[in-house]
């Protein structure tokens, strides 16, 4: 099963389908305790990746984004958790649509023990 959530802080310019849920990243986490995330674009130095690598259910996030540190993802967050290990993977990354410089798939893996 997917569960699609986003806040919606973007609803002045984006149309959101009827089937995404209006929740932020913590209320879903704690809510649904996904084992899989998967997250889109992050805003950079976001505030709630850090939920992910919180929540004891996750064990793999996917995260789509950007090679560039300023376009997106908070980077201090990546670095700074110890729970998972991750890599760029380079495969997926090259199935980003549209093709452009820069874009990536990372894929964060709960470490054993």
């Amino acid at each position: 099963n997917v569960l699609a959530t986003d806040d919606q802080s973007w609803a002045d310019g984006v149309r959101f389908q009827e089937s995404v849920t209006r929740m932020d990243a913590r209320t879903a986490l704690r809510t649904h305790a996904p084992e899989v995330v998967v997250c889109s674009w992050p805003p950079p130095g976001n505030s709630f990746e850090k939920h992910v690598f919180e929540t004891p259910s996750v064990q793999t996030y996917i995260l789509i984004g950007s090679t560039g540190e300023t376009a997106s993802g908070d980077w201090a967050g990546y670095r700074a958790q110890t729970s998972f290990t991750w890599a760029r993977d380079a495969r997926l990354s090259r199935m980003i649509l549209p093709d452009e410089a820069g874009s990536a798939v990372y894929l964060f893996q709960r470490s054993a023990g």
